[in-house]
């Protein structure tokens, strides 16, 4: 045992804190055991019967290809001084505060007061930003009473970004579309002519039908009450429409004419194909191909998947003798294909 290897201990699960590095000692072809770095993404410390293991990690060497998955805390290592960390006032570390129902990466906060007799709320926070520009957003946090098991040691991994950044962008969109067409506002509108849909034309919304939410609740006043079509000159008057047909002037600008309907989690659509990272006993493999086959109700485990074969496999397989078979998951899990 050299040196490094001595210095690098064991932890119990309730000492080990999200955004950890550490090293996962893996199986080696030889029998043995080698070390691969990593870094705590989630930890569950509740009492679990299913027999999964409690400790999400993300390898972070050369030969991480962006791996992660659940394993087993006792083949984890630390540096020795996480065995002796004392979560008290004055310590720096990081959290990753909610915005907009979306968790944003980790944030360094301080902490300015620890009350060791509630098992709730028992740290007392305080951003060093207090006023971030997080993509593009200038948000503010304030200082407040979190539990000392959502405070994490290190920052969190950069793949994450594109996704939250993706996930702020669907949510800024979909208010817009539930605020854009109030009584007065100026937006576009497709009409169809002799069978024909006309190009985004300029309307008002002069009243609006509350109770009807998917029906015709926008009533609409042309700009231009004419529309020449060839020789033809057309008058157009107005009406009532459904807002899900009514455009902004951004998306007209973007060329986006599909109208405002409710937005749809791209991870949700069905027959659309990821990648994944497949979990078998404990050990993340290397990320596979899947596709979406069933979208379900619950919060976590919202979608069903199933991992293609590669090239020369009939059925995905982990080897000549495994069969990789999908499952209920979180759509979080999913990454975009890189082909």
């Amino acid at each position: 045992m050299d040196l490094r290897s001595r210095s690098r201990v064991q932890l119990p699960l309730h000492k080990i804190r999200h955004g950890m590095p550490g090293w996962h000692m893996t199986n080696t072809a030889g029998g043995g055991m080698a070390p691969r770095k990593c870094q705590v993404i989630d930890i569950d410390i509740e009492d679990d019967a299913s027999g999964y293991w409690p400790v999400k990690i993300r390898y972070i060497d050369r030969k991480a290809d962006n791996q992660q998955g659940w394993v087993n805390p006792k083949h984890l290592r630390f540096e020795r001084k996480y065995s002796d960390l004392k979560i008290d006032k004055h310590l720096e570390c990081w959290h990753r505060p909610t915005y907009k129902g979306i968790v944003l990466p980790p944030q360094r906060v301080v902490i300015k007061e620890f009350d060791p007799n509630d098992p709730q709320k028992n740290v007392l926070i305080s951003y060093v930003d207090s006023d971030a520009k997080i993509f593009g957003r200038q948000i503010t946090f304030r200082e407040g009473w979190i539990n000392d098991r959502d405070l994490w040691l290190g920052t969190g991994p950069e793949e994450e970004d594109a996704l939250i950044e993706t996930l702020l962008n669907e949510v800024d969109s979909k208010e817009e579309a539930e605020r854009k067409f109030l009584v007065g506002c100026s937006c576009f509108h497709i009409a169809e002519i002799d069978g024909e849909k006309t190009k985004p034309l300029e309307v008002t919304v002069v009243e609006r039908d509350e109770l009807e939410h998917s029906a015709q609740n926008c009533r609409i006043q042309y700009k231009d009450n004419d529309y020449v079509v060839g020789s033809t000159r057309h008058r157009l008057i107005g009406g009532w429409v459904s807002d899900s047909s009514l455009l902004t002037k951004r998306q007209v600008k973007e060329g986006k004419l599909e109208g405002a309907a409710t937005l749809q989690n791209p991870r949700h659509v069905i027959n659309s194909t990821w990648k994944c990272v497949p979990t078998v006993s404990g050990e993340p493999l290397e990320p596979r191909k899947c596709r979406v086959v069933e979208k379900g109700c619950d919060m976590e485990l919202d979608i069903r998947i199933e991992f293609l074969p590669r090239e020369g496999e009939k059925y995905a397989q982990i080897d000549n003798n495994r069969f990789l078979i999908g499952g209920w998951t979180s759509s979080k899990e999913l990454r975009p294909c890189d082909d």
